[in-house]
């Protein structure tokens, strides 16, 4: 089986027992693919199966079962077991090849369909409500005082120019501009995501309260180093970056009040990053 995998250029990772198949699953959380024997030394086919579904769903990753055409009932009970398909030996190699094309076909379908139910189309980042669903769960382990949390809501300045300039094309791809750089300069450790129209928030986990202006400063900073232009006229892209890390009651409190800093930051002449406080909003 190995061997003609390789040669359809699927990149294969062989186990001697189901154990080891195991702990290849552990190091590469990426496959999409088990083929497996029902009869293997040690741990049986079933039981490796049985083992795999505790872990990952069907929809996660597929198994295709294997076993002699001569046990038909077997079939059925890789199926019960947690199998997505079964080849019966011999096999036709072409058989093999299909059920392999099929399966894996299907994790990549799904994959895109997760994408899509997650990610704003536009920019590739977090959309809305899958954004709110992450900080849901950062601001409960903030609460648990697991960790410090950071909330900032980010604008893109004079962005209703652009539109009106240059066309919503131009506003798009400014939007995307944006969004990657965002992407990029922040930290692996911080979630940001397109929460509607020209904004952003970005949700950052932080070792100090001094760490948040760090993170968010760098932030508007790098925003207005883009070097964005169209039909050879350069365009000039800078954000409005307002933040908070008093918790207060939920997320959404914590989203008003970055909100509320941004409206600061566009007063207080744009391109810049202000920082919301109870004591300051005299609550």
């Amino acid at each position: 089986v190995q061997s003609l995998l390789d040669g359809h250029r699927y990149q294969i990772l062989a186990a001697a027992s189901g154990q080891e198949a195991l702990d290849l699953l552990a190091d590469h959380p990426d496959t999409s693919l088990v083929i497996t024997d029902v009869n293997m030394p040690g741990m049986s086919g079933l039981e490796l199966i049985e083992t795999i579904r505790r872990q990952y769903r069907r929809e996660d990753l597929a198994v295709i079962g294997m076993s002699d055409a001569s046990k038909p009932g077997l079939s059925a009970l890789l199926l019960k077991t947690g199998a997505n398909d079964f080849i019966a030996k011999p096999f036709q190699v072409e058989e093999l090849l299909c059920r392999v094309n099929q399966n894996t076909d299907m994790m990549d379908y799904v994959r895109r369909l997760r994408e899509a139910a997650t990610c704003d189309f536009l920019t590739g980042l977090l959309n809305r409500r899958q954004l709110l669903d992450v900080g849901e769960k950062l601001h409960a382990n903030a609460r648990r005082g697991h960790f410090l949390l950071g909330i900032g809501m980010v604008d893109a300045d004079y962005f209703k120019r652009i539109n009106d300039q240059y066309g919503h094309l131009v506003g798009d791809e400014a939007l995307k501009v944006i969004a990657s750089t965002l992407h990029t300069t922040l930290r692996t450790s911080d979630v940001v995501g397109r929460y509607g129209g020209e904004e952003f928030v970005c949700m950052a986990v932080l070792q100090s309260e001094s760490d948040a202006d760090r993170v968010f400063e760098r932030a508007c900073a790098a925003v207005a180093k883009i070097g964005f232009s169209n039909a050879g006229r350069e365009i000039p892209l800078t954000v409005s970056i307002g933040f908070t890390t008093e918790l207060g009651t939920s997320l959404h409190q914590m989203i008003e009040c970055a909100d509320s800093a941004v409206y600061q930051a566009k007063a207080g002449g744009r391109n810049r990053v202000v920082r919301w406080s109870a004591v300051d909003a005299g609550r």
